[in-house]
């Protein structure tokens, strides 16, 4: 950076920082409702790789870098200017004046763009026909620098704190904030996924995730200073500030595995056999993976995969009936990984089934040692009862077993009538069936030995009747 952009920011940040901290030392704490401060440390096992693969010189001293979807935008701190670039070239097809003393920050959200100004602590949203300011407010940390747009919200990096701010565009309010990966952060791009920042002391550019601030991976910058990056939508710009230059740049070993075919989640009936899932997923470097049974552990894997070709995993048959999680984690050379997740569901929905049934059946009044018998069969039977209608259950609810005979012994002594039984059969998932028998009892026939006897008395008197009338002819 030139001495008089040194000039320009040492006597008034110092004077500023000294006169806030010795008033209120508060004031550099930065809260928000939805904070997410401090993220976890993470190891990073390797690192990707980022090659220059063109270059153009930059009007003065690049600072940050903007891609409205053809064109360049890039704001330098010599002359404080804003630059249409034609990215082919680097010919400057328009410029205008930064609404600040020293443009640090510049993005673009589809319509207008946005820039903070590391002297004047703001954050400008700028027309970019005219360069006219639409709106502004200030910046949440005391020195901000990258911009980036992620479809909803601006986020801004800050040398000051050390801090990413995620910040909502209508008022300015901070949304969310975490810890940038290293001290001086200046460059902010926002790849749709990722956040990348580029933290100067290092010379390495981040790519960090979003929702934590968790670094994900990082490389070497190839530049002298990345001041700026922006994002095209497949290469990654950086502005070098100190060679005044902007770079295009080629990721490598920096994106995770792509999953182009997943299983949907699904269920099966109890008693499956034959269950399968299946993944395909792509990346310029494979390496294995693994596919894990939450609850359980690691099921397959690791194993290698190839790139666009599909990895079966056979789900063992038996399962119980519930849900059942299985994730599968493809891992490249590099370390960046994609994981998907499938719920597996077993389940009992059919009814059990009567096999054998009690048909309808008539007995006399005064009959005795009657049963009503059935068979069901299901594969989690659980219960069951006998109902008689009107007068309600009458045996159960009682434990059966799939297949074995079910036998109800009828009372003796009912009177003459019909007599309705209802069994039903449940299990364990609460599916039914129910079967009916209907039992008929009469009032009987005559037995023979009493219509023999009732012969005998009629032929008595018959006889008697029949000797008296010819006795009384007899005697006339």
């Amino acid at each position: 950076m030139n001495l008089k952009h040194i000039k320009k920011k040492l006597i008034p940040i110092s004077f500023s920082l000294m006169l806030l901290i010795f008033i209120n030392p508060s004031l550099f704490l930065i809260n928000s409702t939805n904070e997410i401060k401090n993220p976890p440390s993470q190891l990073i096992k390797t690192q990707g790789t980022l090659s220059i693969v063109s270059s153009f010189p930059s009007p003065g001293y690049p600072t940050e870098l903007a891609w409205d979807g053809e064109y360049l935008w890039v704001a330098e701190n010599d002359l404080d200017k804003i630059h249409k670039i034609n990215p082919s070239t680097g010919a400057v097809i328009y410029s205008f004046d930064s609404p600040g003393d020293e443009p640090s920050g510049l993005t673009w959200d589809g319509l207008y763009l946005w820039s903070a100004d590391w002297i004047k602590d703001k954050i400008y949203k700028i027309n970019s026909s005219t360069g006219a300011v639409v709106a502004s407010f200030d910046a949440p940390g005391s020195q901000p620098t990258g911009l980036a747009w992620d479809g909803q919200y601006l986020w801004n990096a800050d040398n000051g704190p050390g801090t990413i701010f995620k910040i909502n565009p209508s008022t300015g309010a901070v949304v969310a904030s975490f810890d940038a990966p290293g001290v001086d952060p200046k460059g902010l791009a926002w790849d749709g996924q990722y956040l990348w920042v580029s933290i100067t002391p290092e010379a390495k550019i981040y790519k960090i995730d979003p929702s934590n601030g968790v670094v994900v991976n990082f490389a070497y910058d190839p530049g002298n200073y990345a001041a700026g990056l922006a994002w095209d939508g497949q290469y990654l710009w950086e502005s070098d500030h100190n060679a005044h230059n902007v770079n295009k740049l080629n990721i490598v070993g920096m994106t995770n595995p792509v999953i182009t075919v997943s299983p949907n989640h699904f269920a099966v009936e109890y008693g499956y056999t034959g269950q399968s899932i299946s993944w395909t997923a792509t990346d310029l470097n494979p390496y294995n993976y693994t596919i894990e049974l939450q609850g359980t552990g690691i099921v397959a894997g690791p194993t290698a995969w190839t790139s666009g070709n599909a990895i079966t995993y056979n789900i063992p048959d038996g399962f119980g009936l519930g849900s059942y999680i299985y994730t599968v984690n493809f891992t490249d050379d590099h370390d960046n990984f994609i994981t998907d997740s499938v719920n597996f569901a077993v389940e009992d929905t059919t009814n059990p089934v009567v096999t054998v049934s009690h048909s309808n059946f008539t007995v006399e009044y005064g009959y005795a040692g009657q049963s009503l018998s059935w068979t069901a069969t299901d594969l989690n039977p659980y219960n069951y009862t006998i109902e008689l209608q009107g007068t309600g259950i009458v045996a159960g609810p009682t434990a059966w077993t799939s297949g074995n005979a079910i036998t109800y012994n009828i009372p003796d002594g009912f009177a003459p009538g019909v007599y309705t039984y209802n069994i039903t059969f449940t299990d364990e998932s609460g599916n039914s069936i129910s079967n009916t028998v209907t039992v008929t009892i009469t009032e009987g026939a005559i037995p023979f030995g009493n219509f023999f006897l009732i012969f005998i008395g009629f032929s008595v008197i018959w006889l008697i009747f029949t000797k008296k009338r010819q006795i009384v002819r007899e005697s006339r």
